[in-house]
């Protein structure tokens, strides 16, 4: 079983979830910004089956700071979300398109579980993910306009 995490990104808190291949929420909690929140998360997704040899990939709604530095060094893959993006992938599940960071967070777990390329390991084909594979985690983030994604041809 492959879980995905969906942090939505706030000022003082951030909303946390963790779905299963299948999209069930398999946790859920709100954290502070601050090392306490940091260490909750942590804890959180190791509760939820991360390990190092297995990290749970994180969608965010951000590419910088200190949280996605600190994610990047416990060795997971993170995709960066545009919140535009987020916003229209929202609009596809609810009509009202009304917010809620404890849904957004359900809802960018399941854009990394749905949307992005597989880890190096699962993917099919050296040097590229398999057909129909989604975006890659890029330095602009997934969903970034495909005028600015790398050539997938071979030079």
């Amino acid at each position: 079983m492959h879980l995905y995490c969906g942090i939505d990104w706030a000022t003082e808190h951030h909303d946390v979830a963790v779905v299963d291949d299948g999209g069930r929420v398999v946790a859920r909690c709100r954290v502070s910004n601050d090392a306490a929140g940091f260490a909750q998360l942590l804890t959180v997704l190791a509760e939820a089956g991360d390990s190092a040899d297995d990290p749970i990939p994180v969608g965010i709604e951000t590419d910088r700071g200190l949280w996605v530095a600190a994610l990047r060094e416990t060795g997971r893959v993170i995709y960066p979300i545009n919140p535009l993006a987020a916003s229209r992938y929202r609009s596809r599940y609810a009509v009202s398109g009304a917010k809620s960071d404890a849904t957004d967070a359900v809802l960018l777990a399941n854009i990394v579980r749905t949307d992005a390329a597989p880890p190096p390991a699962r993917r099919h084909r050296a040097g590229g993910g398999h057909p129909g594979a989604g975006p890659r985690p890029t330095r602009r983030g997934v969903g970034a306009p495909a005028d600015r994604q790398p050539d997938p041809r071979p030079a």
